[in-house]
């Protein structure tokens, strides 16, 4: 833009300067009228001036700004309808009719996910991410360590919650599924006062403790574990997945009596998949292929906006 206006104004200088010097030619030429040299002098000063002012006429800028005053001259008469602004197959054109605009960039989704999900919890997260491999979906998160608390969640687990938020701007909203308690169900009332305050400023799931078996130990019993549950329920602002209801009346598989095995923790992914899904506790299917109901599920909630 900058070279062309430059352009522009050495035009009109050379313009200006051409027509002074011509009307000076011009009046000098009166005098020389009289003589037949000075006839002839005049003779080949006009041809010099006519000469320099075919060349100004014809110079590219001449032209370019001629092209430019008939298109604008036929557009404001409506014999112009747009103009090509791009060349070659499939050059677009703006119109002041229809306003379309090729400098417009194409409106892209602003983000490739709707809804990302982080799963925070203890050593049965962790397990449940060996087997049906979690954060293999783009937009599942896992945040987990065995053997971990309250404590844990406060001081590691909700700092990784915020990071992986902040670095994944592809994603617009999120779900937080947290599943801890089974290794501090003393700290019940931390628990709750804790999610009541992240209820205000997140979308927070809360998964029940999940039965244990042959535990009779208080730290590890099914009847420590229902008071909890039950505690559980009066977080308020949150959905409670109810897996452990789920998993006493359809039973299940452990391994040491606290962690589950492959087919149990499909089975377990999948009711939490299905909540998430539907918003209600409901069993995902009626089948015994686990890993294929909750891998269904996983589709669903990992469409790409893209």
């Amino acid at each position: 833009m900058e070279k062309e206006c430059e352009n522009s104004m050495g035009f009109m200088k050379r313009a200006v300067i051409t027509s002074v010097v011509f009307l000076l030619v011009v009046a000098g030429l009166q005098l020389l009228k009289t003589s037949e040299a000075g006839q002839q002098k005049i003779a080949g000063v006009m041809d010099s001036v006519y000469d320099r002012v075919e060349r100004v006429k014809e110079s590219a800028f001449a032209q370019k700004m001629g092209e430019r005053y008939r298109y604008m001259t036929q557009m404001l008469q409506g014999e112009q309808e747009s103009e090509t602004v791009a060349e070659g197959e499939g050059a677009v054109k703006y119109s002041p009719y229809t306003g379309a605009n090729p400098y417009e960039a194409e409106q892209m989704p602003a983000y490739q996910y709707e809804t990302g999900y982080i799963f925070m919890g203890d050593s049965r997260i962790y397990l449940m991410n060996e087997d049906c491999n979690i954060e293999g979906t783009p937009n599942f998160f896992v945040v987990c360590c065995p053997g971990i608390g309250y404590d844990w969640m406060v001081t590691n687990g909700l700092p990784q919650i915020e990071a992986i938020q902040k670095n994944h701007t592809e994603i617009k909203n999120w779900v937080v599924v947290s599943a801890l308690g089974v290794n501090d169900m003393e700290n019940v009332d931390k628990y709750i006062s804790t999610y009541n305050d992240l209820a205000a400023t997140m979308n927070l799931k809360l998964v029940s403790v999940n039965p244990t078996m042959g535990k009779s130990d208080p730290e590890y019993s099914n009847g420590a574990i229902d008071s909890f549950n039950q505690r559980l329920q009066t977080v308020s602002g949150v959905q409670y997945i109810n897996s452990h209801d789920y998993l006493m009346n359809k039973g299940y598989w452990m391994t040491d009596g606290i962690h589950y095995n492959e087919e149990s923790n499909w089975d377990i992914f999948g009711f939490m998949l299905n909540s998430l899904y539907t918003g209600t506790d409901s069993a995902p299917g009626t089948g015994d292929n686990y890993e294929a109901t909750a891998q269904a599920l996983v589709s669903r909630l990992s469409r790409s906006n893209s």
